[in-house]
């Protein structure tokens, strides 16, 4: 029992002491498909921009949602990160200065 009420008091801390960033846009649009286009930025100014848009499997048969976008944000040292990505069917791919990149051998 003091265990749980311990918890419950380092979880209320913790919400007491977490600011709230507003969202100060956003859009969204969809189609009768599922593909779509989204945007919203931060008070704190974080960027997101994300498309979807179905691709016909290669034999014809189905469609994938290929997913594309990025995101921009500034790190805690001051440095501008900026991020951009891909996800379809061959999998997830995402560019940008702050992705570290193996050495070559």
């Amino acid at each position: 029992m003091k265990a749980a009420v311990a918890l419950l008091v380092l979880v209320a801390a913790v919400m007491v002491s977490c600011d709230v960033i507003p969202i100060v846009s956003r859009t969204e649009e969809r189609d009768a498909v599922g593909q779509y286009s989204l945007s919203y930025q931060t008070g704190n100014g974080i960027t997101v921009v994300e498309h979807g848009e179905l691709k016909p499997t290669l034999d014809g048969k189905d469609h994938v949602l290929i997913k594309s976008g990025g995101y921009q944000y500034t790190s805690p040292e001051g440095k501008p990160v900026d991020i951009r990505y891909k996800a379809d069917e061959f999998g997830y791919v995402a560019t940008g200065d702050a992705i570290p990149v193996a050495p070559v051998a």
